[in-house]
């Protein structure tokens, strides 16, 4: 999961997780199974997901793209997914 706080601004190339929440600003791709932009959030780039929602306020300018399954380009069970759950527990 990534959480990008409402004083928080990032800039990069892209980002994939499973879950991306945005209250601050993002200039930069987001590939996640599940996106939320917040009120206060602003994303400048691309957003790949099989769920997405905004609450009134947000702004994305960039492209949506809605798809079943989302590849986030590591195996089912791989470290990089334990460690994520390990944190959310």
């Amino acid at each position: 999961m990534v959480v990008i706080a409402e004083r928080g601004r990032v800039s990069c190339e892209h980002i994939r997780a499973e879950t991306v929440i945005i209250a601050g600003s993002l200039k930069g791709d987001i590939t996640a199974r599940k996106v939320q932009i917040t009120s206060t959030g602003r994303v400048w780039g691309s957003v790949v997901t099989s769920s997405f929602s905004t609450d009134e306020g947000a702004f994305l300018k960039g492209q949506i793209t809605m798809e079943d399954e989302i590849d986030l380009g590591y195996a089912a069970g791989s470290e990089t997914e334990k460690k994520e759950e390990e944190q959310e527990t």
